[in-house]
């Protein structure tokens, strides 16, 4: 699951943003901050399809044994996520209907101690984890005008 807020301002056909959201993996939590430009090519009374570019850094942690480790550092990545979307109200208040294809990146640092595995002892050492994380996106939201 995946929520974000934004707020922005329009001009004619193009809106301007700044959001902030919370991403939830099997192993993986993100907290996204970004800033997204969409435009509105298509447009008739009360509705209008646009194309929406989010872009941003998202803060990663990870839930794991690997945080108990005396030297662990979570690290986050940039992410972009393009997208098409429909958007119908009247008034004040629209629906939101979007599309899109999120790219992340997010990893961890982390200095093991010794320990026990399997059937022998090990040394400290030292670990990377780097995750690319891409995936499909279908987002519903309402707006204020």
């Amino acid at each position: 699951p995946s929520v974000s807020m934004m707020q922005g301002i329009r001009y004619d056909r193009f809106s301007l943003g700044v959001g902030v959201g919370y991403d939830a993996f099997d192993d993986w939590q993100t907290m996204p901050l970004f800033t997204g430009i969409s435009f509105d090519f298509v447009r008739a009374p009360g509705h209008a399809l646009y194309v929406q570019m989010d872009a941003g850094y998202s803060r990663a942690w990870l839930r794991r044994r690997e945080e108990g480790q005396p030297e662990y550092r979570n690290a986050g990545g940039y992410f972009y996520h393009p997208a098409l979307g429909f958007r119908a109200g009247k008034g004040k208040l629209q629906f939101h209907m979007r599309a899109g294809y999120k790219i992340q990146n997010i990893g961890y640092d982390a200095t093991a101690e010794w320990g026990w595995a399997w059937d022998r002892w090990y040394p400290p050492h030292h670990v990377t984890v780097t995750r690319h994380i891409e995936r499909l996106s279908f987002q519903m939201g309402l707006s204020l005008r």
